[in-house]
């Protein structure tokens, strides 16, 4: 009888034991604040030896899950986790402190890399700082899951804009934007600072997320660009010097595109964050020097026609060429110089290591990017406005007999170049407003609406040159003719662009 009683209490403690097992996370425990126990040595009153600390039976218990950054749950082999974080302060590192973080692995260090101070500054409750040894010191958790998908590191020492303090409870502030992040989003390793290539402990914090949907806005403007840049190649009659202009642009304006989703929906790190930005920076200024050349372009071909008909001063394609690459080489070098060496102030510099372009959440933006911007922008609302009054005087200036006929050719040359300005030009004003107000933090309405206009540009691009009767005509006589009269094409400035063609 006695012999039955204990093995029904054996039996009813397993049960008790293997459920308590299987049932419980810690109590009051946070999972980034447990440690892994598999393969730790285990006493019999079932406390747990981790590292130089003693996790006691009531700080452990059985997960067969881990969280994502997401804050999802993953299934996982059953295994033992410890509170440790409860008994000590601890340091979340991304992998082991003999590895680096490498494209999202964890890889093995080469022996310069592990020369580094494992000192880390923490800021104690009473506001207090004082420097500790993250491996004397501190409780390592380096098995956790990677806080995210793609990260960016933080080097202090390098940059201003990438300063962080470190609290006692494991919270990170971020200090461009005071984030305020938990080990869940945030997490330590050795890496190189690109200006002096030491290695010290930094932060891999999660890349700030951003809507995706201007980025599939632009992808298919980059399509129907790429259309309209193959149809002007296709068609003869669009190889004038503004045709010319025109496909350059459209070409420029399909790689700043490009490598804006890029940098978008990859943020890289390091010496391709640098390549990345810069090459962006320098096909973006490009795109908008091109689109002031075209403007121009079209002002001095309206201005000579209706001055001097029939006799056309060339402008020549080889100086706009010149013209352009060299400031847009220009100003990316100078840009370079002033983030590389660093002769202002922090919210004076380009910055652009900080998401892979200028960082325009300071005035630096204004400075490198949307002041030049601005003032291409008015150059080209100066050349409308040029445009539009010698249109204005060419009317004004007709005989009677010729009256109706040019009255409607006048007003079909003004509501083309209106259309092409506001498309090719006029949206961009947008783009300066919208920075404005956000830097101000009003109107955001229209900064949301901005980022969508100027990203479908491809596709109103496509729609005004492409989507018209006369560029239609011109392919049907491509199509038609097997050989192609090149010699009875004329190349005269109103069929330098496919809308112009409706009015000559």
């Amino acid at each position: 009888m006695n012999f039955e009683r204990l093995v029904f209490r054996g039996v009813v403690w397993s049960v008790v034991l293997v459920a308590s097992a299987v049932l419980e996370d810690i109590p009051d425990c946070d999972f980034f604040d447990t440690v892994s126990l598999t393969g730790r040595l285990k006493f019999a009153n079932g406390s747990y030896q981790y590292e130089n600390l003693i996790i006691p039976a009531a700080l452990t218990g059985a997960y067969d899950y881990e969280i994502d950054f997401d804050g999802n749950r993953r299934s996982v082999q059953s295994h033992v986790r410890g509170c440790a974080c409860q008994l000590k302060s601890c340091v979340r590192l991304c992998c082991h402190h003999k590895q680096l973080l490498n494209n999202n692995k964890c890889v093995e260090a080469e022996e310069q890399a592990l020369a580094f101070d494992y000192s880390l500054n923490i800021t104690q409750k009473d506001g207090q700082e004082r420097t500790v040894h993250i491996l004397e010191d501190m409780v390592v958790q380096q098995e956790l899951p990677l806080p995210c998908f793609w990260h960016y590191s933080l080097h202090a020492e390098s940059s201003e804009a990438d300063k962080w303090t470190l609290l006692e409870d494991g919270t990170l502030i971020r200090h461009y934007d005071e984030a305020r992040l938990s080990k869940q989003q945030y997490c330590l390793q050795p890496s190189s600072s690109v200006s002096d290539w030491k290695y010290s402990l930094v932060p891999y914090n999660c890349a700030i997320e951003q809507s995706k949907a201007t980025s599939y806005v632009k992808i298919a403007s980059v399509i129907f660009l790429g259309f309209t840049v193959g149809l002007y190649i296709w068609l003869p009659k669009l190889h004038s010097l503004q045709g010319k202009c025109c496909n350059v642009y459209f070409v420029c304006l399909m790689v700043a595109f490009l490598l804006n989703v890029y940098t978008k929906l990859y943020v890289g790190e390091g010496f391709s964050c640098y390549i990345t930005g810069y090459v962006g920076y320098f096909a973006t200024m490009a795109t908008f020097l091109w689109l002031s050349v075209t403007c121009f372009a079209y002002w001095r071909t309206f201005s000579r026609i209706v001055s001097s008909p029939g006799r056309m001063i060339g402008l020549s394609f080889f100086t706009f060429n010149l013209v352009v690459w060299m400031t847009a080489g220009t100003m990316t070098i100078v840009t370079f110089l002033v983030d590389f060496f660093q002769p202002f102030p922090e919210e004076l510099l380009p910055n652009i290591a900080i998401a892979c372009w200028i960082y325009t959440a300071s005035w630096s933006g204004l400075i490198y990017f949307y002041g030049p911007i601005s003032v291409l922008v008015l150059f080209n609302l100066t050349m409308f406005v040029l445009t539009i009054m010698v249109i204005y005087k060419a009317r004004t200036a007709v005989s009677s007999s010729q009256n109706e006929r040019k009255r409607r050719r006048n007003r079909a040359i003004y509501g083309v170049y209106l259309n092409l300005f506001c498309v090719m030009g006029g949206f961009w004003l947008f783009e300066v407003i919208a920075f404005m107000c956000d830097r101000s933090n009003v109107l955001s309405t229209l900064v949301t609406a901005n980022e969508y206009i100027n990203s479908g540009q491809g596709i109103m691009i496509f729609l005004v040159t492409v989507c018209n009767k006369e560029v239609l005509k011109f392919v049907r006589e491509r199509i038609q003719s097997e050989k192609p009269d090149l010699e009875n094409h004329s190349f005269s400035g109103t069929q330098a662009y496919p809308l112009m063609t409706q009015v000559s």
